[in-house]
């Protein structure tokens, strides 16, 4: 709030720093916030934080207070988080996203609307969907975790927009925290089996660990992992003990001595010989004795 008998602060801001505080002033509700800029001139996008929150009293209050919109700088996929909200969208002709009605459905999908009335709108426009849920990012937040559980999931089922080959985006970055979600898709059968790889290959041990062996061999995520083109030292480390752990019936810490070692020497080849061999030396040399002696033949 300004200060009586006080100027306003000068507040320089970057346009991208700009549009994000302004976005999350009108996400938030901060009305003081919002009236101070706009007696400074500013007017950005108020109307598009309220219309992804779903919230219509906040967009109603900017009206009330005379603080323009900028119809030109909206997309409706920006006032999906309430049926009220895409109304008024509606309403006020908002341009579609660039790819029409598939992304507006994704939008609402996203935010986890849930009035789910909208997702039938968009499908009903569309007719069908050209390339459905071939890439789902759902986020780990606990609010959208709880919406899961909810007609908007279960309607993104029935109209086939996620089904068994819906994947994970390689630049998803899978946690723990979407467990529930994966859980949650696992038990109504739309989970894509490479779900799992994609799990260790982001270290995510916990998740290895629920789905153990889905549809994978423990030899086949170990072997994808110790190909992988990236530093397998610094990423995946957790789930290649645990591997081998469960291959060669040892403890944890049994197992972290092993890996006690220098990172440029966990090489690609001493790996393959753990998963062959695992620490017993003199195992390793009689093997490979014996193939030399075969070759020798």
């Amino acid at each position: 709030m300004p200060v009586e008998g006080l100027p306003l602060p000068d507040i320089p801001f970057a346009p991208v720093v700009k549009d994000m505080v302004c976005f999350d002033l009108g996400s938030y509700g901060q009305k003081d916030a919002i009236m101070m800029l706009k007696r400074r001139g500013i007017v950005d996008s108020w109307y598009q934080g309220a219309g992804e929150t779903g919230s219509i009293d906040m967009i109603r209050w900017l009206e009330d207070n005379e603080i323009p919109h900028l119809s030109q700088d909206m997309s409706l996929d920006q006032f999906v988080g309430s049926m009220d909200t895409f109304r008024w969208g509606l309403e006020h002709s908002l341009r579609l996203p660039t790819f029409r009605y598939e992304a507006l459905y994704e939008a609402a999908l996203r935010a986890g609307c849930t009035e789910y009335k909208i997702m039938d709108y968009c499908l009903n426009a569309l007719g069908h969907f050209v390339d459905a849920g071939r890439n789902f990012a759902p986020t780990p937040d606990t609010k959208f975790e709880l919406k899961m559980i909810n007609q908007v999931i279960q309607s993104a089922i029935d109209h086939k927009y996620l089904t068994r080959d819906t994947r994970f985006p390689a630049v998803f970055y899978l946690t723990v925290q979407h467990l529930p979600i994966i859980q949650w898709m696992h038990e109504r059968q739309v989970l894509h089996p490479d779900f799992y790889l994609h799990a260790a290959t982001e270290d995510a041990l916990e998740i290895v660990q629920w789905a153990n062996v889905y549809d994978k061999s423990d030899e086949q995520v170990y072997t994808v992992l110790i190909n992988l083109s990236h530093d397998v030292t610094k990423y995946n480390i957790e789930v290649l003990e645990w591997l081998l752990q469960r291959r060669w019936k040892k403890s944890e810490a049994e197992v972290q001595q092993w890996f006690d070692k220098e990172y440029e020497d966990i090489t690609k080849e001493w790996l393959e010989h753990l998963w062959e061999y695992g620490m017993d030396e003199e195992r390793g040399r009689k093997r490979k004795k014996g193939e030399e002696e075969e070759e020798d033949e």
